[in-house]
């Protein structure tokens, strides 16, 4: 699962989940930080993969250039925070460029690579290689269903492209769903340790 974090100069909160066998670190905007700690996220604690996935899909969670360590390049400690399930799971759920593997700054990009064109997940340098050849380059977050559809509606995408229909259903899952359940979940973890709130305990 997982793992918040708290930058130790105080400055702000990422997170890291393992990811095809390296730990990726997601830096997360004030906004992403807020929806962890309103469900009980505090700094050292797991949360579920696709909790991250929902902070990921607007652009609430996203890596840097560096942000992922090599396979063999981190802390045996650290790689036992992480379950193998998950590992997997996360390499469906989270797009990389198609080029490099790479997830940072991904755009979905149309280009006229071969005949007929291509939509691609790419990262930076796959898109500056591109030289002249791009029609369209969308940043990720802005690929919602919305603009999928008036992407199609005029006729921008390539028919039958695998990278849109899976993006497609990726937007399509309900990840509302998931937060509520997590909230669930603490709120009976917690009962069954004997928390209670301040109020219950006659201190408010």
């Amino acid at each position: 699962m997982p793992v918040l974090y708290q930058r130790t100069d105080g400055s702000g909160f990422y997170a890291k989940a393992s990811v095809q066998g390296s730990i990726v670190t997601f830096q997360l905007t004030e906004r992403g930080v807020a929806r962890l700690r309103e469900a009980g996220v505090e700094p050292g604690g797991k949360f579920p993969l696709r909790l991250l996935l929902a902070l990921y899909r607007p652009g609430d969670a996203y890596t840097l250039r560096g942000g992922t360590g090599p396979k063999a390049g981190y802390h045996e400690a650290e790689q036992f925070m992480f379950g193998f399930d998950e590992n997997q799971a996360a390499e469906t759920l989270f797009p990389a460029c198609a080029v490099s593997g790479s997830r940072d700054d991904l755009h979905l990009v149309v280009s006229e690579d071969g005949s007929p064109a291509v939509a691609r997940w790419l990262g930076p340098d796959a898109r500056a290689a591109l030289e002249g050849r791009t029609l369209l380059s969308l940043p990720l977050p802005l690929v919602t269903l919305d603009a999928l559809a008036r992407l199609e509606a005029l006729g921008k995408l390539p028919a039958g492209s695998e990278t849109v229909r899976t993006w497609r259903q990726w937007l399509a899952d309900d990840l509302g769903a998931a937060w509520a359940e997590f909230r669930r979940a603490n709120a009976q973890k917690q009962a069954g340790l004997g928390l209670n709130l301040p109020g219950e305990l006659g201190l408010g």
